[in-house]
């Protein structure tokens, strides 16, 4: 068992890794099945480490990334609770995420300028956020003027999904998993121009209104080549 762990360590040392810190931004929203209801994007800051290693053919490698990601949305709300009564508004939520994606990647052309495809899963954990808004109430029965207004400003927590008496919002599961893909460009194999598309698997609200992450990533990184072949 020794022998094994060892040959497969020096097999994977033995070929050059890259070491890529990267920065960028997310513009994520999320699925959601109330018609009065538009999910908008809400923008956030990406930031992380990759670590890749060639994988059999020369330009197919493995990789693996933790990062931090910002991802929210903003809910549009146009809804009719009566025939005499409109509530309308915005509230806006922010999720922080530590995100660790597992990707296969290959790339294509040698020299100065390479482009590469990506695809694989990520999984996700929870670390808070926050949600903020206003709605406003208004009588249509008498030319749509406002009678009053509710306002936002509190914690995302987990175990439920439902505002608490702090008036906090909660959502069932802190754990989110999907799929990723996206593609690139490495120019003179210094800097690394990295776009991705994340699309949540997991039904955040159980048995509220289905919500499910879906984030575009635009990022700038630059890869460190740490040895071997």
């Amino acid at each position: 068992m020794n022998v094994t762990l060892l040959c497969l360590i020096l097999s994977v040392t033995s070929y050059a890794q890259t070491l890529t810190p990267f920065a960028g931004m997310a513009l994520s929203s999320t699925s959601f099945d109330e018609e009065a209801t538009d999910a908008k994007f809400q923008s956030g800051i990406v930031a992380g480490l990759g670590f890749e290693i060639p994988v059999g053919e020369k330009m197919l490698s493995a990789l693996v990334e933790c990062k931090y990601v910002g991802k929210g949305y903003l809910l549009d709300y146009n809804f009719h609770p009566s025939p005499a009564l409109t509530q309308r508004g915005e509230i806006t939520f922010k999720h922080n995420y530590l995100e660790v994606p597992v990707l296969l990647k290959a790339s294509f052309l040698e020299g100065p300028v390479q482009i590469y495809a990506n695809a694989g899963a990520y999984v996700a954990i929870g670390l808070g956020g926050t949600m903020s808004g206003k709605l406003g109430y208004y009588d249509e029965d008498d030319d749509g003027s406002l009678l009053f207004y509710e306002e936002y400003d509190g914690e995302i927590f987990y175990g439920e999904s439902n505002f608490n008496e702090k008036g906090d919002y909660g959502y069932e599961s802190r754990m989110d998993y999907g799929f990723s893909l996206g593609g690139g460009v490495l120019l003179f194999k210094k800097v690394m121009v990295d776009i991705r598309y994340d699309l949540g698997l997991v039904d955040l609200n159980g048995a509220l209104n289905e919500k499910k992450n879906k984030s575009l990533q635009f990022t700038v990184g630059v890869p460190l080549q740490l040895g071997g072949k």
